[in-house]
């Protein structure tokens, strides 16, 4: 992460999301807030179980009134709750960025959102997380279709750990490989998770979609966090936990989001 403020001026909408994001209490919980990037796939993966058995999924597929109550009205607030995890660590700030990822419909076709992401927060991110980032970009980009959906899952699991074992030899400077080694241990735990829990009727690419959406969840939670920190003057370690909880909240909302629309 480059802490040094550039000339870079924030976007009419970061304003406002900025401005809103003071206008309501931060209700992320302290536990959270304590989180460290080797935790949170483990934490997200407790998330996801509660959506798969206390969501009615068949349900809410078939019922396209509480499928656009879920996903297009008031939408963030409806996915978290939706995923079990509870209203009282969502804000403002979480809501607007699950609104705009749901709005460019990145929770059925992440593809198109990781490059858009990246540039978005490109000067925040340093030179060697941009590298490992385009490593994990490119392990989505292969052709699935010869495989099962546990070849999908293990296929990306195996991955994500030697991109994590690449970026456990780095030395990283304070402030750096938040991003990186959060969503390649979103990616490690998803891949996991979803192999298990696909039904024999999902197709392979979907498993392949939904890990593929919790990262960009994940990277698009922890961007908008470290921007606030950042336009705040308070982009610090001290701050860190709180950047990833970012991105684990909405990285689960963004998981269950394409979970109601895909399976």
């Amino acid at each position: 992460m480059n802490c040094t403020k550039t000339q870079n001026e924030p976007t009419p909408t970061q304003k406002t999301s900025e401005v809103k994001s003071n206008t309501r209490n931060n209700k992320s919980s302290n536990n959270l807030e304590k989180l460290t990037y080797t935790q949170v796939g483990d934490y997200h993966n407790l998330v996801l179980a509660r959506a798969t058995t206390t969501l009615d999924v068949n349900a809410y597929y078939t019922n396209n009134t509480q499928i656009a109550k879920a996903l297009n009205d008031n939408s963030s607030e409806g996915l978290i709750l939706l995923a079990g995890w509870g209203s009282q660590n969502l804000n403002i700030s979480s809501e607007n960025v699950l609104k705009d990822l749901i709005d460019a419909n990145y929770h059925f076709n992440p593809s198109n959102g990781w490059d858009v992401l990246i540039n978005q927060y490109d000067f925040l991110i340093t030179a060697r997380e941009k590298q490992l980032l385009a490593r994990a970009k490119d392990v989505f980009n292969i052709d699935f279709s010869s495989m099962t959906i546990t070849q999908t899952g293990q296929y990306i699991h195996e991955q994500a750990l030697i991109l994590l074992n690449d970026y456990n030899n780095i030395s990283w400077n304070q402030n750096e490989g938040e991003l990186a080694g959060g969503l390649l241990n979103i990616m490690k735990a998803s891949s996991n998770f979803w192999k298990d829990q696909a039904r024999s009727s999902t197709p392979n690419h979907t498993t392949k979609m939904l890990i593929h959406v919790d990262c960009i969840g994940y990277l698009a939670g922890w961007g908008n966090a470290v921007w606030n920190d950042y336009w705040n003057g308070n982009l610090n370690s001290g701050g860190q936990g709180k950047r990833i909880a970012s991105g684990l909240i909405v990285g689960a909302a963004m998981s269950t989001a394409g979970l109601v629309r895909n399976w």
